[in-house]
């Protein structure tokens, strides 16, 4: 009796990740998913991914939710029932998928925060759909000729890629910015797996796995190589900013990191003007920084955010709804298709006004401010220490990136999600063992008082 309930107990896990694996594929294949198999496919692949989860926290005929990490990520379901589902201009006008996938996300960051056990094979997971990626950019740079086949497999060149000549920028993806996400995942994952996937040798001093350095060096190359500007530069910030808080060893100050890291920026600037010179693709992305806010990009997006503003100011208090922006810019500058204002900040001040705006900043802040502590514990398992330094360093790259991109309407949300669901998870576990030893600190000492007074 006690074998099954032991088998069911690792049967719970595997169920689990089985669910979240199906949310973790779609979001690094998305664009595959939706134009190809279409939208019954992925209301079937989502019952079936939160049917896992509902199935893998069942206790007998009830469904057991820890009511302590529902209360860690309470504020996003006070976002979805009071900001994203009321007023919902997406679902008034029959888009119902990007409401449905904000509720699968935080499932899957419920189902992931309870799941401490199965990091490791989520990051595995996470790390092989980035590599693959990864993998399309350099095959269609050294094949060119091969990206034929994405133009008959989409009807049309993906935007970025400058009708197939340059189509290694967008991969397998539908548009080189996505692909610029999945590719900034992967540098993420594969530099949280370099720092820390290390061992002592003799002397003392912490030994690196070279092939994991050579595979993100690969990432980080193929990073550059999407040509966006903003991906590149938040992702470096970000990276930092994981290496400035990561001390798994404790040896370290931070006075010491942040020298290491100040001379590894002087480093960093000096080869990539060296680089530059022999790298079109590293000259071309210097160019496109240099032209900041003076190309048809950066004007375009400058009319939007004022654009918002202007909405915003019809209804301060309570916005003009869920997903209204987009449109209003279609009514606006007669386009054929709904744009978001590529600054997340002021679209959620737009849509969501003021009382909207002041849960979502909340929200965001708290989850990171957990990010930030769990990165500081000493007594976390190796496995734990990588899903909490990548979950810092994918926070912080989305609180800079929602400045200039969409992070909470687009498949971005996805992978932020997960990055939630991690540092959630070793928050309560943590909280849990640290309530542990306090209780048992306490019995110890109402025991020894109960034996002097007994021997007195």
């Amino acid at each position: 009796m006690q074998q099954d309930k032991q088998y069911f107990k690792i049967g719970r896990n595997e169920v689990r990740f089985v669910g979240i694996s199906f949310f973790i594929i779609y979001s690094f294949f998305v664009d595959i998913v939706e134009r190809k198999l279409g939208l019954y496919f992925l209301l079937m692949s989502m019952i079936v991914s939160m049917a896992l989860i509902l199935l893998s926290i069942m206790t007998g005929f009830g469904i057991r939710i820890n009511g302590k990490v529902f209360l860690l990520q309470i504020g996003w379901v006070v976002m979805l029932l009071f900001m994203v589902l009321p007023r919902n201009k997406m679902l008034a006008n029959g888009n119902y998928w990007k409401t449905l996938r904000w509720i699968w996300a935080l499932f899957i960051a419920y189902g992931i925060a309870v799941s401490t056990e199965i990091y490791s094979k989520i990051i595995k997971l996470i790390a092989i759909c980035g590599f693959i990626n990864v993998a399309s950019i350099f095959y269609f740079y050294i094949n060119k000729s091969a990206y034929n086949v994405m133009y008959n497999f989409w009807n049309e060149w993906p935007a970025g890629t400058q009708n197939g000549k340059c189509g290694y920028r967008a991969g397998i993806a539908e548009h080189y910015s996505k692909n610029a996400i999945y590719t900034l995942i992967a540098v993420c994952v594969f530099f949280v797996l370099f720092l820390l996937k290390c061992r002592e040798n003799k002397n003392g001093r912490l030994v690196r796995n070279k092939y994991l350095g050579i595979i993100f060096i690969l990432c980080a190359i193929g990073l550059v190589m999407t040509q966006k500007r903003a991906h590149t530069l938040f992702g470096v910030v970000a990276m930092i900013g994981g290496y400035y808080f990561c001390d798994i060893t404790g040896r370290k100050s931070k006075s010491t990191r942040l020298l290491k890291i100040v001379m590894l920026v002087c480093l960093l600037a000096v080869g990539i003007e060296i680089a530059a010179v022999y790298s079109t693709q590293l000259s071309d992305l210097l160019e496109r920084f240099a032209t900041a806010g003076e190309d048809k990009s950066s004007i375009l997006r400058k009319s939007m955010r004022d654009m918002a503003f202007r909405l915003f100011r019809t209804s301060p208090i309570t916005g003009i709804g869920w997903g209204a922006y987009g449109y209003e810019y279609k009514v606006v500058f007669k386009s054929t298709f709904t744009l978001d204002v590529h600054n997340v900040y002021v679209q959620m001040l737009c849509e969501t006004g003021v009382v909207g705006f002041c849960i979502f900043i909340a929200t965001f802040a708290y989850t990171l401010i957990i990010a930030i502590r769990c990165s500081k514990l000493k007594n976390l398992s190796l496995d734990e220490y990588i899903a909490i330094l990548y979950a810092l360093v994918v926070q912080i790259f989305v609180t800079l990136y929602n400045a200039t991109g969409n992070c909470m309407y687009d498949i971005t949300f996805c992978h932020y999600m997960v990055a939630v669901g991690m540092s959630h998870g070793v928050y309560y576990k943590y909280q849990m063992a640290l309530k542990t030893y306090e209780v048992k600190e306490v019995s110890n000492q109402r025991a020894e008082e109960w034996e002097i007074e007994y021997l007195s």
